[in-house]
């Protein structure tokens, strides 16, 4: 709920918005990396090989957020120095 209060929240900076996504992949990505170990246990390989697949796309969903945040502080930082 608390990332939603934060993504709703007309108060809410941009960076402030872009680091709750950021949690948000994060639990996705250790999700997918937990369920691809499980498969990979029991035996299911069909499974764990839709989970990788399912996991790249978050790993570039990750990188987009990451880079996003990385902006838009950067671009704060540098409008301060002026």
């Amino acid at each position: 709920m608390g990332i939603m209060q934060v993504l709703t929240d007309a108060r809410s900076s941009v960076p402030q918005c872009l680091q709750a996504l950021l949690t948000a992949e994060l639990t996705d990505n250790a999700g997918w990396e937990l369920l691809i170990e499980m498969a990979s246990t029991i035996g299911y390989d069909d499974m764990r090989e839709r989970f990788e697949t399912a996991l790249a796309h978050e790993e570039e969903h990750l990188q987009n957020v990451r880079d996003w945040l990385s902006d838009s502080i950067l671009d704060k930082v540098q409008g301060d120095e002026s």
